[in-house]
């Protein structure tokens, strides 16, 4: 038998067919191991979204659920469910045929959270028939949510595939008006693709008002010289009021300059600025196309078509800066009374969040056109609104909404998305000033980042813009809200904490 070293470099025959057997081997260990954390959390994720039994604050007796459960309406029920997205991007980066099987599976899930999970997930395998599988298995089931669409969207338009840009500016140019607002903000995330920007560019001038609005809001990202002059001409030909004010606001944020809603100083100004332009000049003089000449909270309120959702949660008896959780302020006088809980006490009329809320709204109302419509959505463990939908300010209207705010009272929960989801119902609401002074409590979504991506998923298909106020500084998601949805952020009484790093995904590795 030769027992003389292989020359340097030389690898025998012998060490590859090892390799050939024990690599597959290891693979398989590995998959069966993140299958089962899989599955474990799985199982725990679906079990922290069901409702409890028993009354509206879940735990206790006859409650439901604990921390983790209560489901919608539930109070005090923030939820924390495992993170199923690190163990699924372990599985696709495995990168087997046994992996991309079992991924194909689960990605045929009934529930559309798990199954568009999934999908996003399959993107990240570097195989060719991942972008396939994720494209045919698109809603299968037809019963997705906007939320669940749009993970899978987004995560088409950033993966590399020409494939997976493709199947978005297909969605984006044809089929019904609700996918295309979804597609259509999934090209944002392609921002220098020609094909991306000229998807945006085309649903500009489209026939229905909606995707007209959506598109001026996506070309926000866009940085190329070829969307100027479309966008002159759409300002010079936009019939809607409230499109031609956002083409206009966009042409000064894109280019520093200003020339207001007059197409023919924009045409003259491009023709002698065109061959030397280059983005990111600092504007020049005003950077609004109408100065505002209301505000709340510092935020400019131009529209007439407005909800104010309004946190009534215990914690806003507090003084400005005290740390909000909304929920746990269960004072002497029980909600709305007098006194405090553990980890901060009441502060005195006058200086709590909650007057200056009363506040601040009731003299903007006393301003607002009379023909302004509005609706005030006020929440604690649920939203209690006004109206059923956008109420005049005429006649007795402004009377009776004063009123109403200064009958508000507190009470227990923190319930922003199912308030925020009130809000986008009403087919006329444009605008929406949210405002809290703490995390989530209660609700059908509890976890900020979830809030986040669910209601901007929802606002594709609306384009309203989302003003957002944060008492003190537990609401940092809030600027996330604002920042995707067209809005402007204002803390008032403390500085927002960052948001926590993003979970890294598990390894099975050494």
């Amino acid at each position: 038998m030769n027992t003389r070293p292989s020359p340097r470099g030389h690898i025998p025959a012998l060490t590859f067919a090892c390799m050939a057997v024990i690599l597959p081997a290891i693979q398989a260990g590995e998959l069966e191991s993140l299958t089962l954390q899989y599955e474990a959390a799985k199982k725990e994720w679906q079990a922290s979204r069901r409702p409890g039994p028993g009354g509206p604050f879940g735990g206790g007796p006859g409650g439901g659920g604990g921390r983790r459960g209560g489901g919608r309406g539930g109070w005090g029920q923030q939820q924390r469910p495992p993170e199923l997205e690190p163990i699924l991007a372990s599985i696709a980066k495995l990168n087997t045929d046994a992996s991309l099987a079992y991924l194909t599976k689960e990605y045929g899930d009934a529930d559309p959270e798990i199954a568009s999970r999934v999908g996003a997930a399959i993107l990240l395998a570097e195989q060719k028939k991942a972008v396939s599988t994720v494209t045919r298995g698109f809603d299968r089931g037809g019963n997705w949510t906007p939320g669940a669409k749009v993970r899978v969207l987004d995560a088409l338009a950033r993966s590399k595939s020409e494939d997976g840009l493709a199947f978005v500016v297909r969605h984006a140019t044809n089929g019904s008006d609700a996918l295309r607002l979804l597609a259509l903000g999934s090209l944002t995330l392609r921002p220098d693709d020609p094909k991306a920007v000229q998807t945006l560019v085309a649903a500009a001038k489209d026939r229905t008002l909606a995707v007209r609005r959506a598109a001026a809001r996506a070309l926000r990202t866009a940085k190329s010289k070829s969307v100027i002059s479309p966008l002159i001409d759409r300002l010079a030909k936009e019939s809607d009021p409230q499109v031609r004010i956002d083409v206009a606001q966009l042409l000064v944020d894109l280019t520093g300059q200003n020339m207001g809603l007059v197409a023919e100083d924009w045409k003259k100004w491009w023709e002698d600025a065109e061959s030397g332009f280059a983005f990111g000049a600092k504007p020049a003089g005003s950077t609004r196309v109408v100065t505002p000449k209301l505000s709340y909270f510092g935020i400019e309120v131009s529209s007439k078509r407005i909800a104010f959702v309004v946190d009534v949660s215990q914690s806003m008896l507090e003084a400005p800066g005290a740390s909000g959780q909304g929920w746990g302020r269960r004072g002497r006088g029980g909600a709305g009374g007098p006194g405090g809980g553990p980890g901060g006490g009441e502060a005195k009329e006058g200086e709590r969040k909650f007057d200056h809320l009363k506040e601040e709204l009731t003299a903007l109302l006393k301003k607002l056109p009379e023909d302004s419509l509005v609706n005030i959505i006020p929440f604690s463990n649920a939203p209690q609104p006004w109206k059923k939908e956008l109420h005049s300010l005429k006649g007795s209207g402004r009377d009776e909404v004063i009123a109403f705010i200064r009958g508000l009272t507190t009470s227990f929960g923190t319930n922003i998305y199912d308030s925020l989801e009130l809000a986008l119902k009403d087919d006329r609401v444009d605008t929406i000033y949210m405002l809290t002074d703490g995390e989530p409590y209660g609700g059908k979504y509890t976890a900020a980042a979830d809030i986040v991506r669910e209601i901007s998923a929802l606002n594709r298909v609306r384009s309203v813009k989302i003003h957002c106020v944060g008492f003190g500084p537990e609401a940092a998601y809030l600027k996330d809200l604002s920042d995707g949805n067209g809005g402007d952020f204002r803390s008032i009484g403390g500085e927002p904490k960052p948001a926590a790093p993003p979970q890294k995904p598990i390894s099975t590795g050494p």
